[in-house]
């Protein structure tokens, strides 16, 4: 395990403390309990899960955030004429030589 996944590993764990005291359905909780002890190595497992799910949502988002900055600035740029503009006289052309 590297520093970055054990950084992720607990901020879920963090993250997990903060809900700690709010209320829990008992018939859920039971159900999840009766699994853990079937199934032992869950925890770790789900860990994995949750780490390549945050990673991913990571580069999602920063994905995201990189195609609204491209929109933003391409909503900035002034707009060429349409497909007539050059023929009454809108649009930008070079001008032709004098």
């Amino acid at each position: 395990m590297n520093d970055q996944e054990r950084q992720v590993i607990s901020d879920i764990f963090r993250r997990l403390e903060q809900v700690a005291n709010q209320p829990r359905d008992p018939e859920a909780e039971r159900f999840i309990a009766d699994k853990l002890r079937e199934q032992p190595y869950a925890p770790y497992a789900m860990a994995q899960a949750v780490y390549v799910q945050e990673q991913a949502l990571a580069k999602l988002q920063a994905e995201n955030e990189h195609l609204r900055a491209e929109l933003d600035q391409a909503s900035r740029r002034p707009q060429a004429g349409g497909f007539l503009s050059s023929i009454f006289g809108g649009g930008s052309r070079p001008p032709g030589p004098a």
